[in-house]
């Protein structure tokens, strides 16, 4: 018996050791596969975005024509309940009905800020 055990513990190993935890929420913004394939440092960053990626502020005075507009609840936490994706540059949205603007930080920003909260 305990042989049988052990050969399954040995089978069954490297597919323990390989799987990755992540938060479902992610999945709303990125398939199952795309996680998978990620880092554990793409994954932490991941995990630490869902709840530093957004910010709302108002409008600028000038020039924000060019954003698009994007139709949320204000009680919009995370970025993946509008099944958006954290990018290599900041994304700005106009809030439809609103005179404010919703940030989602880039890459790099949330990299920075991981960075300075692990000192």
């Amino acid at each position: 018996m305990e042989k049988i055990i052990f050969l399954a513990l040995l089978f069954c190993w490297p597919f323990l050791s390989e799987a990755q935890q992540y938060s479902l929420e992610l999945e709303k913004s990125y398939s199952k596969k795309e996680l998978k394939q990620m880092t554990l440092e793409e994954l932490s960053l991941l995990e630490y975005a869902l709840s530093s990626a957004l910010y709302t502020t108002a409008l600028p005075d000038k020039n924000y024509s060019a954003f698009k507009s994007i139709t949320v609840l204000p009680s919009i936490k995370k970025f993946t309940d509008a099944s958006l994706r954290i990018e290599n540059q900041n994304q700005y949205f106009i809030i439809t009905g609103t005179d404010k603007m919703l940030v989602v930080k880039s890459k790099y920003v949330l990299q920075n800020e991981l960075k300075n909260f692990k000192k």
